[in-house]
């Protein structure tokens, strides 16, 4: 029986030296193994963290944006908040025309429709509501032309706003000696009569000549 244990003994260290060499020739396969291992428990562990144990493994889905689409995002209105400022409604007829002037002055007739700024009457109320210039500055070409020649109200433009405003008489009413002489009652007469026509001025001086 001793000798049979003897003769056992080398197979026994055969067996033992075999796995030894294995191991040392995949010592690299079984590290990355190893590592692949580590990272997918710390990946785990971190899923667990942000989404608990239900989503540990959530399935999660890249989604590619496009510029163009970002454009299309709706944007929450906030006008409906007590707090936002209102924007005020275009005045859409003469008597809501001439309370928006009322309320911000002449910037309202920016508003208003091209009608209304046409409107003779319209605009006359409201120059009586702000400064007669800047109700001009809104009246239509058109507008402005007829009451150019308007002699009643040109006196009131020129005592307004001084005999500058003869600059834009009609030819006719410059050429008027009644006229010329109210406009030079209710500004200055040497100012107001520069701006007669070249006829009149003739006139006046015929005049004065026969007078010498």
């Amino acid at each position: 029986e001793a000798p049979e244990a003897e003769e056992e003994a080398p197979d026994t260290e055969e067996d033992e030296e075999a796995p030894m060499e294995t191991i040392s020739l995949d010592a690299g396969a079984d590290d990355e193994e190893a590592e692949m291992d580590v990272t997918e428990l710390d990946i785990q562990a971190a899923q667990r963290s942000l989404f608990g144990d239900a989503g540990a493994d959530p399935a999660v889905e890249v989604v590619d944006i496009d510029v163009e689409d970002v454009e299309d995002v709706e944007i929450p209105d906030f006008a409906g908040s007590p707090t936002a400022p209102r924007a005020a409604a275009a005045p859409s007829t003469a008597e809501d025309g001439l309370q928006a002037v009322r309320e911000v002055g002449a910037k309202a007739l920016e508003t208003v429709t091209v009608e209304l700024r046409e409107d003779r009457e319209f605009m006359l109320a409201a120059s009586r509501m702000c400064p007669l210039l800047d109700m001009l500055s809104y009246a239509s070409e058109k507008l402005r032309g007829e009451l150019y020649a308007d002699r009643e109200f040109m006196l009131r433009a020129i005592e307004e706003a001084g005999a500058a405003m003869l600059a834009h008489a009609a030819k006719g009413l410059r050429a008027d000696l009644g006229f010329m002489m109210e406009a030079s009652a209710v500004s200055s007469a040497a100012e107001a009569m520069q701006y007669a026509s070249e006829e009149l001025r003739m006139m006046l001086d015929d005049d004065d000549d026969e007078d010498d």
